[in-house]
């Protein structure tokens, strides 16, 4: 999915685009390997929001 969020605040505004995807638990743990980091912990019952911390 690819998207671009609009944010104001009083008379700024900004945007911010981003791309992102689903992935496995397997697919997670190497992308977080080969940025330097692993997966701590689920910070959700559903399994949505991680901690990662550095290798």
């Amino acid at each position: 999915m690819s998207a671009t969020a609009e944010y104001q605040a009083d008379d700024r505004v900004w945007t911010h685009a981003f791309t992102a995807m689903r992935l496995d638990e397997a697919q997670l743990r190497a992308s977080l390997h080969s940025a330097g980091l692993a997966l701590d912990r689920y910070l959700t019952d559903d399994s949505q929001w991680v901690k990662a911390v550095p290798v």
